[in-house]
């Protein structure tokens, strides 16, 4: 791996200033629509707690005729709760949310803002999505429990139904589970159906209680090879999504063990980690596309 990075302070971005992307704390989670540039940010405030907001952003300021768009509740499902993460599909014109305080994820209609589909009744905490734009369903990552004693991915078509999910945690190897008969990359149609029951974790006070739960971008999807990519403490998974074969290596080995967040370079198909190592210094560490042999890691200051 190259030796030199170069950074860039967003307050120079000129797109980004001027969009005055100001918000009371940090920016968790961004995305940007690969069709007309708007982006998507889910943020929280100073004290570090979630809000119930997405914000969405249009980038060319020439032909932008309407101000930023904040989503703090969607039609049929109520207010947002400790959102974490957020996505386009720029391909069909959707966003997914992972409402995280309130135990769903919320598909809407990215020209209406139409609540198309909302998902309660089977996921705990979800706290990162990706999209495959391929068939244009999702990979949740969150828990099978209110304990969060057991991590799982869920794989849904667009239509919110269950394709496959893959129990994994730091320790042992992951498994998978296929829930259809069909090829975990087929299609289908989408339903748009909506349940009214909700699931939700509160204190005896009422309020809705959030645990800590792993970066919004500890999961990203090579749509081209159609493989999936996880993170978890010191360990990388590979999912390939075709045969269902997931791999993994365990960056302990190599100093590293609190992985962060995971991209992948589609032309090579590498994945690259945003990782600390046993002295708390952020590396960035290459993965091979194919065997997630390890490739290398640079440190960043």
């Amino acid at each position: 791996m190259s030796e030199t990075i170069k950074t860039l302070e967003l307050v120079d971005n000129t797109v980004i200033a001027d969009r005055d992307i100001s918000v009371n704390g940090t920016i968790d989670a961004i995305d940007v629509n690969q069709v007309d540039g708007a982006i998507m940010t889910v943020e929280s405030d100073s004290d570090g707690e979630y809000l119930g907001q997405v914000t969405i952003y249009p980038q060319n300021l020439e032909l932008a005729i309407e101000d930023p768009k904040v989503i703090t509740s969607v039609s049929r499902g109520g207010d947002l709760n400790y959102t974490t993460d957020a996505r386009f599909d720029h391909i069909r014109r959707k966003i997914w949310i992972a409402d995280t305080g309130n135990q769903r994820v919320i598909k809407l209609d990215r020209d209406t803002y139409a609540t198309d589909l909302i998902l309660n009744d089977f996921i705990y905490y979800p706290h990162s999505i990706v999209v495959n734009f391929n068939i244009g369903g999702v990979f949740v990552k969150g828990y099978t429990n209110l304990s969060q004693t057991e991590n799982v991915i869920y794989y849904l078509k667009r239509s919110g139904e269950e394709i496959a999910n893959f129990v994994f945690d730091t320790d042992d190897s992951a498994s998978s589970s296929s829930s259809s008969s069909e090829s975990v990359d087929s299609s289908s149609s989408s339903s748009g159906e909506y349940s009214d029951s909700e699931s939700s974790s509160s204190s005896s006070s009422g309020v809705i209680i959030l645990p800590d739960v792993p970066s919004s971008r500890s999961m990203a999807f090579d749509y081209v090879r159609s493989r999936l990519w996880w993170i978890d403490g010191s360990k990388v998974y590979l999912l390939d999504v075709r045969s269902s074969q997931i791999k993994t290596f365990d960056l302990a080995s190599e100093g590293l063990n609190s992985g962060l967040t995971v991209d992948i370079d589609l032309s090579t198909g590498n994945a690259f980690i945003v990782i600390k190592d046993n002295l708390s210094q952020w590396f960035i560490a290459q993965m091979n596309r194919d065997n997630n042999k390890y490739l290398g890691r640079i440190g960043v200051v």
